[in-house]
C-alpha cells in the first residue's frame, strides 16, 4: 500500500490539538511525517482558520497525501525529510503549531507486532532503537521554528508518555500534557513553546 492506514488513535492527537489551536487562535502549522494526511485533514476540518503544511518523505505515501489533500485549500503538501537540518533550514517563516504522528515502534517491539500491523510500511513504524528517534529529532530541530506560545503535539506509543514529556521538558517546553485514548492508554502529548 505504501502508507500507514490511519487509526482511531490519531483522533486523540487531532482533537487535543484542535482544542488548543482554537482556544489560542493559532493559524499557521506544519504536520510532520504526514503520511496519508489524516492529521492535516482533521485539523483543517476542526480549525478552518488554519493554514497547514503537510510534510512526507516517502514517494508512495506522498502520492496519497497529494491525492487526499488536493481539494483542501488550506493544506499545502511538500516532500521532505523532517530529520534533515538542511530541510528544516529551508523554512524562512515560523509556525504557530507543529504536529506529528512519527514512527515510534522500537526495534524490540517491532518483532512482536501482530500480522496485520506488519503489513504496514516498516518506515512508517520503526522509530529507532528505543522508538524515540523522531521525538528527539523533531523536538530539537524544529523547536526554533515554533513561535513563542506555540503548540507542539505528538501521537505516542502507550508506554512513551514519560520519555516524550522529558524530551519536551529538556528542550524548554512548558504546560506538557498527556492525553489517553478510549482504552485508557496514553496516546498523545502536547506542550507549549516558551522561547
Amino acid at each position: 500500500m505504501g502508507v500507514l492506514v490511519p487509526r482511531e488513535d490519531t483522533e486523540v492527537l487531532v482533537r487535543a490539538s484542535a482544542d488548543i489551536i482554537n482556544s489560542r487562535k493559532l493559524k499557521t502549522g506544519i504536520d510532520l511525517c504526514a503520511g496519508s494526511g489524516a492529521i492535516s485533514l482533521g485539523i483543517s476540518a476542526l480549525c478552518p482558520q488554519t493554514d497547514i503544511t503537510a510534510v512526507e518523505l516517502f514517494p508512495d505515501a506522498f502520492n496519497y497525501l497529494i491525492q487526499n489533500t488536493a481539494t483542501t485549500k488550506n493544506i499545502k503538501s511538500i516532500q521532505g525529510d523532517v530529520l534533515s537540518p538542511d530541510f528544516v533550514c529551508s523554512f524562512k517563516s515560523k509556525f504557530d503549531f507543529i504536529l506529528s504522528n512519527p514512527p515510534y515502534i522500537s526495534h524490540e517491539e517491532y518483532e512482536t507486532l501482530e500480522a496485520d500491523v506488519l503489513k504496514e510500511p516498516p518506515a512508517a513504524l520503526k522509530g529507532g532503537e528505543d522508538g524515540l528517534r523522531f521525538y528527539r529529532g523533531i523536538t530539537c530541530l524544529w523547536k526554533n521554528l515554533l513561535l513563542s506560545g506555540g503548540l507542539i503535539a505528538f501521537e505516542i506509543g502507550e508506554t512513551q508518555a514519560d520519555a516524550v514529556s522529558s524530551i519536551l521538558d529538556e528542550n524548554g517546553f512548558s504546560d506538557i500534557r498527556v492525553y489517553k485514548d478510549l482504552s485508557g492508554h496514553d496516546r498523545a502529548v502536547t506542550a507549549l513553546s516558551t522561547v
